[in-house]
């Protein structure tokens, strides 16, 4: 069965392909019209009105819409020259303190766009211009391009809670080594008799099968060359 967050995933990676398509169009759409001005104006001498205009809302509409797409292939620009120096379990943590603030953040913005939208469709704001465009058709893509990368921000505090509990995991897997093979030395140092020579062997056994599962291959030889040696 599979995880919840294998299915978030799956359903904003199906979002996140539309929306980038949709980004992609709409950036093609200005190069056409303008095209077409250039063309109108210099052969037909009659300009149109409306391709500037237009093709100022489809940039700001692509611009949006593709913060989320540019987030999801990791496209923005990121500053590592700090975490770069960082232990694992130290970047696990302010990458989830910088995804919380980012969500923050983009909840504040989703809010206060969406609320000058729909103040600008109660009381019917339009273009200064002869298109007399609706603007909060253009003003509806800041929510939404914010919305759908806070949707992203979700997805990454998610994947950094998984990464952080798999850090702390393996700290105290570490921490378990330490202790038990201090605690093996300090019997053998003392001359204490672990076990009788079969009972070691199979406690040896024991002892990698448990190797197996917490530890990695490197403390494993060393682990396994111990026992050989109290054997």
């Amino acid at each position: 069965m599979k995880s919840a967050l294998e299915v978030y995933e799956k359903f904003l990676n199906a979002i996140t392909k539309a929306v980038g398509v949709i980004a992609g169009i709409l950036l093609l759409l200005p190069a056409l019209m303008v095209f077409y001005e250039v063309v109108m104006r210099g052969l037909f001498n009659a300009p149109t009105e409306w391709s500037i205009e237009l093709s100022v809302y489809c940039v700001l509409v692509a611009g949006f819409l593709g913060m989320s797409v540019t987030y999801a292939a990791g496209k923005h620009i990121h500053v590592d020259i700090v975490l770069s120096h960082l232990s694992a379990r130290s970047r696990c943590y302010i990458e989830l303190f910088t995804t919380i603030v980012g969500i923050f953040f983009c909840a504040v913005f989703v809010m206060q766009s969406l609320d000058m939208a729909l103040l600008s469709y109660e009381m019917d704001n339009t273009s200064p211009s002869t298109l007399r465009t609706p603007m909060w058709i253009p003003q509806m893509s800041l929510p939404i391009g914010m919305g759908l990368l806070l949707l992203q921000f979700v997805r990454t505090l998610l994947i950094d809670i998984q990464k952080s509990a798999a850090v702390n995991s393996v700290r105290r897997r570490n921490k378990m080594l330490v202790i038990f093979t201090v605690i093996l030395l300090g019997l053998l140092v003392l001359g204490l008799p672990v076990a009788s020579h079969w009972e070691r062997r199979d406690f040896s056994v024991c002892l990698l099968l448990w190797a197996e599962d917490l530890l990695w291959p490197r403390y494993r030889f060393w682990l396994t060359n111990l026992w050989m040696i109290s054997c």
